[in-house]
């Protein structure tokens, strides 16, 4: 990659990765949460399900926001809230509250998967977009193996809510880095106001659309099995535990 892709591919890829590592960097620590917070396994599954939840429905909030507001706006405020959330996970003392931080959290990261997508549109077309679109992927797609090491290196040293805290870091020095090296790259001239009707038309089309629908159930279904599987080998079923005991 040349130099002149190499600096906006890494910063877009360090804000990108917030998100993959807020999902997969807890999954060792589950059992320990649960065991700690006095939460049952179906409690820790739904710290998950409260994160897509949040991170699905946000995305068609921020995607217009972006294009109304600029990108830096939203940005700033979903780091923002992603900061809320991981406090919230971070002080949690019970299964509920985890959740909810991990709900807040969801909302939050949201920004961080859709407008990054929509800052190498501004910045690249052709074949430099699509480099720029594969180095940010590569970000998504390398993150669900090293996040789960990093996670567990952390709860052997700090203990889970460690774990939080790393995001914690995270999120703030992504804070200053997209306040001091990501120019605002959505021009006055080209924002469009957002507009509900417009929304509501556009996934009304996408939810129709053959192709759109075989490629998205081609992804969730693949990561869906990921998931499971860590599911599956880290968080023990009631009728597991009572096996073990």
């Amino acid at each position: 990659m040349s130099g002149s892709l190499a600096r906006p591919a890494l910063i877009l890829g360090l804000l990108s990765c917030i998100g993959p590592f807020a999902i997969d960097m807890y999954l060792p620590a589950m059992p320990a949460i649960g065991a700690d917070l006095g939460a049952s396994p179906q409690g820790m599954q739904t710290t998950i399900t409260a994160y897509f939840a949040a991170f699905g429905l946000a995305q068609m909030i921020y995607g217009p926001w972006a294009d109304q507001a600029g990108r830096k706006v939203p940005l700033y405020a979903g780091i923002g809230m992603f900061v809320l959330g991981t406090v919230l996970c971070l002080f949690a003392h019970s299964g509920f509250e985890l959740s909810a931080g991990r709900f807040v959290q969801g909302l939050g990261g949201a920004a961080l998967g859709v407008v990054p997508r929509a800052i190498v549109r501004d910045m690249f077309t052709g074949p430099e977009a699509t480099r720029m679109m594969a180095a940010i992927m590569l970000v998504f797609s390398v993150s669900p193996m090293l996040a789960p090491l990093a996670g567990s290196a952390l709860l052997g040293i700090t203990g889970w809510r460690g774990i939080f805290g790393a995001l914690l870091v995270a999120a703030v020095l992504s804070l200053g880095l997209l306040a001091f090296a990501q120019p605002e790259t959505l021009a006055p001239d080209n924002r469009r106001p957002f507009n509900l009707g417009t929304l509501l038309r556009g996934c009304a089309e996408l939810f129709v659309d053959k192709g759109f629908l075989l490629l998205t159930f081609i992804g969730a279904f693949g990561f869906a099995a990921v998931v499971t599987l860590v599911l599956t080998l880290l968080v023990p079923t009631p009728q597991a535990a009572e096996r073990t005991a």
